[in-house]
């Protein structure tokens, strides 16, 4: 492609700005009106910090603006009449395309630089954020402005752009919903993290990006708190400092404008063959008439289940999916061809073949030929394990963690026990997960529910009521420093003295050493396997202890205990204190 065909036509530039104005005007102002609430803000930092979260929510603003802008620009190209008038005029395809992208990235850079210059004042010190919120809008914009313009060159009029961009924006939504309703539950106890599919939908990954830029308010490092953040990042503010700073994401986000400028070349070089008489069409290429058939009728069927769901019905989502299925097919093949008589012997073959796809993929899945759900991985391929009871969540620690080939044989021993048990239990069950992280790096997880008929069941709760997990340390001196409050069956055990104090004119009990004593009590029955924790107590024993624990890092614990019966020191100090736990009616 020679250079000297990529030009820009002044004339037809002009005309784009001036004769589409309202467009972007009134998304200037609409940006602005929303935007508003930042003039209230009390400080520049507070400015800076509303401005910064509008960057996520922003993203749907600039989906549906930049799908306007290329129906605007490109629109010309659905009509038949105007499509031939056109390519009549002594300009280049190249020119023109070339002509009407400037204009679609004015659409952008001039509204959401006014913007940043209107609020440059109020900002004050933090002025640069104007402009990284001026950076992060363009690439938003630039992103799904080639996914629009992609669309149009593909398509043949506005309702199919239109269909087929709400497709390609949100297909990987589409796919994990199929993935884990449909697909997931024919694998015993594998899980399918969302993560891989948020990566391919760029929409829902920006709106949920809160990090672009960092807040937070910090003690000036002297004076005693330690930040990792860069000192020169930290800004005087009326009521002491504040980190703000770059923060994570902008490299998906460089990458999605990558990908939309990328976009703009697929579009350049589709157009460059683009037939007239397309101009009407539903979908301008022939080689992807087939595949919208398919994908059109998937995002149907999804769609009817999800309603299904939606309205109470999830057991029968089977039904709705088939449904939407059926209609999505022949309602694509209707835009397809651009009749209703789509009832016909071919019609309805090609739907048994996409039928009959499904339901092998399905039965494949059920059967699982290759081993997934029977998969455990060798001890000396495990890096680290991880058990849990419930599921693991990104905010909490899991219950353990194991490295050593011991701990970790006997967490695979559960794991294939759970794998032997499968389906020969009923009643009450716990749920638990498991995961593996390999040497190669790779992670395998899994979760199940664990029946407590089982023999699993009992193997987790010698796993669980160990020393090192009820107590939660090895050492005696780290654990006692670890323990800030003790709580005897709900109350603060320092309470339970000062109540019984102020109420008796005898002899006075202190709180410092009847809390010792309990936890020199617990150290000596947790080590000796007479404690339970309360996640997996096989029974109420009546009395329950609740440690408050924070590590020198910061880490902050809660350790929940069951006193068994068996538990002779613990059942000493309750003896010895039986008197001033009356005082709550603990005894």
């Amino acid at each position: 492609m020679k250079l000297r065909t990529l030009s820009c036509n002044k004339t037809l530039l002009r005309k784009d700005i001036f004769r589409f104005a309202p467009l972007w005007a009134i998304y200037l102002i609409g940006g602005l009106l929303v935007m508003l609430p930042i003039l209230s803000a009390e400080s520049g930092s507070r400015a800076a910090y509303e401005l910064a979260s509008t960057m996520g929510p922003f993203a749907l603003i600039n989906l549906i603006y930049a799908a306007l802008a290329a129906q605007l620009l490109f629109g010309d190209l659905f009509n038949s009449r105007l499509c031939n008038a056109i390519h009549a005029l002594p300009m280049r395809r190249e020119t023109w395309l070339c002509t009407h992208i400037i204009a679609g990235l004015l659409y952008s850079i001039v509204p959401h630089l006014i913007a940043a210059i209107f609020f440059l004042p109020m900002l004050g010190q933090f002025g640069w954020v104007a402009f990284a919120w001026l950076g992060a809008m363009l690439m938003e914009y630039l992103f799904f402005f080639g996914v629009a313009v992609l669309c149009v060159f593909c398509t043949g009029n506005r309702f199919a752009q239109v269909a087929v961009y709400a497709i390609l924006n949100f297909f990987a939504l589409m796919v994990y919903w199929f993935v884990s309703v449909i697909y997931q539950p024919l694998l015993y106890g594998v899980t399918v993290s969302e993560e891989p599919f948020m990566l391919f939908c760029p929409v829902a990954n920006m709106v949920s990006n809160n990090q672009l830029l960092q807040f937070e308010w910090v003690v000036r490092p002297e004076s005693g708190y330690f930040s990792s953040a860069s000192s020169s990042l930290l800004y005087p503010v009326d009521t002491g400092w504040v980190y703000f700073g770059p923060g994570e994401g902008w490299g998906y986000l460089g990458i999605c404008a990558g990908i939309g400028v990328a976009l703009l070349v697929v579009a350049l070089l589709l157009y460059r063959r683009r037939k007239l008489e397309c101009a009407g069409e539903f979908i301008a290429v022939d080689a992807l008439k087939p595949v919208f058939a398919v994908v059109f009728a998937l995002c149907a069927g999804g769609a009817v289940a999800m309603f299904g769901q939606a309205t109470g019905l999830a057991d029968g989502y089977l039904l709705f999916l088939v449904v939407g299925l059926v209609i999505g097919w022949f309602a694509g093949q209707m835009l397809l061809q651009r009749t209703v008589r789509v009832f016909r012997g071919k019609t309805f073959l090609h739907l048994a073949i996409l039928g009959l796809a499904l339901t092998l993929t399905v039965g494949l899945t059920a059967l699982d030929p290759v081993g997934i759900t029977r998969y455990v991985p060798e001890n000396e391929n495990v890096q680290t394990v991880e058990f849990t009871q419930g599921t693991f969540w990104s905010y909490s620690n899991p219950d353990l963690t194991v490295s050593d080939g011991e701990s970790v044989e006997k967490i695979r021993t559960i794991h294939q026990q759970i794998l032997n048990e499968r389906d020969r239990h009923t009643g009450s069950y716990r749920l638990f997960s498991i995961r593996y992280t390999l040497e190669s790096g790779r992670q395998v997880t899994r979760r199940y529910q664990v029946y407590t008929s089982g023999k699993a069941w009992e193997l987790i709760q010698e796993l669980y009521n160990t020393p090192q997990y009820v107590l939660g340390e090895s050492s005696w001196e780290e654990w006692y420093k670890t323990v800030k409050v003790v709580y005897f069956n709900g109350e603060d055990v320092e309470r339970y003295s000062q109540e019984y104090n102020s109420s008796t004119d005898g002899k006075k009990v202190s709180a410092y050493t009847m809390k010792n004593e309990l936890l020199k009590a617990l150290w000596k029955d947790g080590n000796a396997g007479l404690l339970q924790s309360a996640q997996l107590a096989d029974k109420d024993y009546g009395y329950w202890v609740n440690l408050e624990c924070r590590r020198s890092n910061g880490d902050y614990t809660w350790r929940d205990l069951r006193i068994t019966d068996q538990a002779e020191n613990c059942q000493q100090w309750i003896e010895k204190y039986e008197d001033v736990l009356k005082v709550f009616g603990t005894l």
